[in-house]
């Protein structure tokens, strides 16, 4: 019997090929993006979820602020406040500092390495980050003065099969002996440290002042006892804190709060940090997953639909001749139910060929078994849930037939019915509307961030990276480069920097006085030369630049436009001259110019001013502007005389347009993604409006005959048919227009410069589905017109 009954649905979904490759194309379609969008959710909500005691692991969120209103926000502390939080804070069970270094470059028999992921750190570190580790030479291994531990992957970069233990690893400042290694870290962690060297190391401790409690630099990670109050330790912190600030600075304030570790990804933007996520975007695609699926169930009742109609007769002689309807249920949903574990097998194989591809684009390890228990249960849950919903409308149909009419073929469905069809079918106009207008902003608005004048010329500027470069030895060596580039005509300006588009300078407090009244606000410090302006193409508006012709200018320095308001400047020239206080160093300075506001990062997020002093000692980045096409040349030439200056130091350089576009990596990501799925609900939408043309045209063949044999033109019917859906589209566009209007303002005030919507923005999305939807009637009534109406009226 069982047997009978695949043969029969076997050949049904051989006689209608076309209702049944729509029906199943619309469903693997569907069920491959909602998996797969499952996964990429499933993967960028899983960071930090790992750990022991991930429900007892904090890291600090520190705001500064100060009574003119001017504040900071960052995730570290001083150096000194672990010492206090030991002796004062019973209910921590563990306490760590960390800090990433900036590229830093190690060296091994000869061999140098590039590390972007090298932190220093406190030996309970170990404990809170959950690192396991293989191998170790001590009890703890990060205690030991000048050590290093290593995960397995960089020890194999670095010694191959030997051990690694008691290797020395060369740095700039120093040599470093490898005292463990541990297993390599998930990818889904906020930070993924590769090595990381103690705190207790000569150079480290001679650098930085461990008694200084304004220097926020180091972030703390906290591990609180079994029933500690997360609120009570941020009071405790916070106070400390606050008894240790600067002695007569008491218009400073500090507070400190603890964010849990597992909503760091996702939690908000801190400056500074790297490796984070956007809730945002996840957001958007949980909707969308949503909004596809119920795309794609209404794609399948509204075919479902049209085909009962087509087989009303087949139900109603069973029915007469008294099969029950349990039995006619069961016959229909097993035919549901093959036709959608078809369509899920499909989606199956396509994600298993999808995710590595998926996996290289993004640098995830998503993955997806059906020996998972979690994929197992998605898996079942979206075939049982998409069966229940998709075959119960349908069989409310089945069971609305009239027997004896369907026989005489008299059936026609209720008006009741053709409203719910038509309902769904404007719903999937809302849906559709919504996300092309969606996909528009988020694209104009991300087009507007990549393409904005950024204030500085990023063209024909290649850099070369010198944070490696000995410190002492830099100034010399770097003018002994610098004069010997100049010899080329190719080559127009050099500058050194702290700080480059694409890279961040560091913030502190800048004050001055202003009308007997003290104004300060946080502002990105520039340590540069006196080209930096000439080689980025700053615009002066008052005052001058920066020269060596004006002895006093090493005291000196330009602020930008943005900058005047915050120090209660009314106007450029106003600020000329003026004195201003850097809070950290309490180093003093008088303004000689102020420039156009320029950019370092990615525009979708708020940015400081800009302050830009003389210190030619910096050496993180050596700018060159050019004016050569080419550019193999050019970088052969700075090669060679990069030798000459610094000898074997590792030559490494980019160009600078391409490296700021690689700032907004996501938001070309994220356009790209929006908009290709936005694409695939467009597709997925036109499959439903197959579906109901094709019920409409089934349902209304015969009349469209008998107007053909009266004289109507293809034409006259094609416009019968279409007005409806243009006043589907109409009305569903009119409800949608002030939704996805509302949801785009709200996204866009996330942005500092937004764009304005504009009023085409509402007629592109009318217009795609207008096109799409006149597009599938044309095929339906095409194919209708080509049918004799004898063959059609020759039983009436």
């Amino acid at each position: 019997m069982t047997t009978f009954k695949f043969k029969h649905i076997a050949n049904y979904l051989k006689r209608n090929k076309l209702s049944s490759f729509v029906n199943i194309l619309g469903l693997s379609v569907g069920f491959t993006v909602f998996l797969l969008l499952g996964l990429y959710i499933k993967h960028e909500t899983s960071f930090d979820r790992f750990y022991k005691d991930t429900d007892r692991t904090y890291r600090c969120v520190t705001t500064i602020s100060q009574s003119e209103g001017a504040s900071w926000h960052g995730s570290s502390m001083p150096p000194p406040m672990k010492a206090e939080i030991e002796s004062q804070i019973p209910e921590l069970e563990n306490v760590a500092r960390i800090y990433q270094s900036s590229e830093e470059v190690f060296e091994y028999e000869n061999k140098v390495f590039e590390e972007e992921e090298a932190f220093y750190a406190d030996q309970n570190i170990v404990d809170i980050l959950d690192l396991q580790i293989i191998e170790k030479n001590k009890d703890k291994p990060l205690n030991v003065a000048s050590s290093i531990i290593v995960s397995e992957s960089t020890a194999k970069r670095y010694f191959g099969n030997n051990t690694p233990l008691g290797k020395m690893i060369n740095l700039p400042w120093g040599i470093l002996e490898v005292s463990g290694v541990y297993k390599d870290l998930p990818k889904n962690m906020h930070i993924r440290p590769e090595l990381i060297i103690s705190f207790d190391s000569p150079w480290w401790i001679k650098l930085y002042n461990e008694e200084k409690w304004d220097f926020y630099w180091l972030r703390y990670y906290f591990k609180v006892k079994q029933g500690g109050d997360p609120q009570l330790i941020a009071h405790k912190l916070t106070t400390i804190i606050n008894e240790h600030q600067k002695a007569g600075n008491e218009q400073t304030k500090t507070e400190i709060s603890l964010q849990p570790i597992s909503d760091i990804y996702l939690g908000g933007k801190i400056p500074g940090e790297r490796n984070v996520g956007d809730i945002r975007i996840i957001k958007a695609l949980k909707g969308i997953s949503f909004f596809l699926l119920l795309i794609v169930l209404i794609n399948y009742i509204n075919l479902a639909s049209a085909q009962i109609l087509e087989r009303s007769a087949q139900v109603s002689i069973r029915k007469v001749l008294g099969i029950s309807k349990f039995e006619i249920i069961k016959n229909f949903t097993l035919e549901a139910g093959l036709m959608q574990l078809l369509a899920l097998t499909i989606a199956f194989i396509s994600i298993l060929m999808l995710v590595p591809t998926v996996n290289n684009l993004l640098g995830c390890s998503l993955s997806f078994s059906l020996f998972s228990l979690n994929d197992k249960l998605l898996f079942g849950f979206l075939l049982l849930a998409t069966l229940l919903i998709s075959v119960l409308y349908p069989i409310i149909i089945m069971f609305s037939f009239d027997p004896v009419s369907c026989l005489k073929g008299k059936f026609m469905p209720s008006s009741h019915s053709a409203m719910i069809r038509k309902g769904l079918i404007g719903f999937q106009y809302f849906i559709s509307f919504a996300m092309i207008f969606g996909t528009l902003v988020f694209y104009r608005q991300s087009n507007l961030l990549i393409n904005k004048d950024i204030g500085i010329d990023t063209r024909n500027m290649l850099v070369i990276r010198t944070n490696h470069a000995d410190w002492n030895s830099f100034p010399a060596n770097k003018k002994l480069f610098k004069d010997e580039m100049n010899l080329h005509s190719q080559v127009l300006l050099i500058s050194n920097s702290n700080a480059i588009p694409g890279f961040t300078s560091y913030i502190d407090w800048l004050k001055t006085m202003n009308n007997d009244e003290e104004k300060t606000a946080s502002f990105s410090i520039f340590d540069t030369d006196y080209d930096f302006t000439k080689t980025m193409g700053l615009k002066v508006i008052a005052g001058r630049e920066l020269s060596p012709e004006y002895s006093t200018d090493i005291n000196a320095g330009l602020i930008s436009r943005s900058g005047l308001k915050v120090l209660g400047f009314n106007s450029p020239e106003e600020a000329i001259g003026k004195e201003v206080n850097i809070d950290f160093t309490n180093e003093k300075y008088f303004i000689t110019g102020v420039i156009e506001n320029f950019q370092l990062n990615n525009l979708n997020k708020n940015t400081y001013p800009s302050f830009i002093r003389i210190n030619e000692n910096q050496n993180r980045f050596i700018s060159i502007r050019y004016n050569s096409e080419d550019e193999k040349e050019l970088i052969q030439l700075a090669e060679e005389n990069w030798k000459l200056a610094f000898g074997d130091l590792p030559f490494r350089y980019f160009f600078l347009d391409e490296n700021y576009r690689a700032v907004y990596k996501n938001e070309v990501f994220q356009t790209k993604i929006i908009t290709v799925f936005t694409l695939i609900a467009v597709v997925l939408a036109a499959l439903g409006l197959f579906g109901m043309t094709y019920f409409i045209v089934i349902k209304r063949e015969k009349e469209f005959s008998i107007r053909k044999v009266n004289g109507a033109e293809i034409v006259d019917i094609f416009l019968l048919v279409s007005k409806g859906f243009i006043a589907l589209i109409g009305i569903s566009s009119a409800i949608a227009l002030p939704v996805a209007w509302f949801i785009s303002v709200m996204w866009l005030n996330n942005y500092p410069i937004k764009i304005d919507i504009s009023w085409w923005y509402y007629f592109i999305p009318f217009s795609i589905l207008g096109m799409v939807t006149l597009v599938t009637i044309s095929y339906h009534i095409l194919k209708t017109a080509w049918v004799n109406p004898a063959q059609l009226l020759r039983n009436e």
